[in-house]
């Protein structure tokens, strides 16, 4: 059986989770709202409007493209991305 302390920090360790994945899905909607209105966002505004790290950012940018809803363009420092249905405007 676990003491007291134990259960303490695991549920600290549960509800950082959750915060972490709250966080991530608001900041796909704000990515996705961002560019509904603009065309085209970078990695560093994404840091900019969200809060997030670089690596949380990328993370986040990954996600969104894996489910099809933007698209990369460019490479390196000029990547941006768009909502993939304006490709077909």
């Amino acid at each position: 059986m676990f003491t007291h302390r134990v259960y303490a920090e695991f549920e600290n360790q549960i509800e950082y989770i959750k915060d972490k994945e709250f966080d991530e899905q608001k900041g796909e909607v704000m990515i996705l709202e961002y560019l509904s209105k603009n065309e085209f966002i970078t990695r560093r505004e994404v840091e900019r409007l969200c809060g997030f790290s670089s690596t949380t950012s990328k993370r986040i940018l990954k996600s969104l493209r894996d489910k099809e809803k933007i698209v990369l363009i460019g490479q390196s420092s000029s990547s941006k991305y768009t909502l993939k249905a304006d490709l077909n405007d």
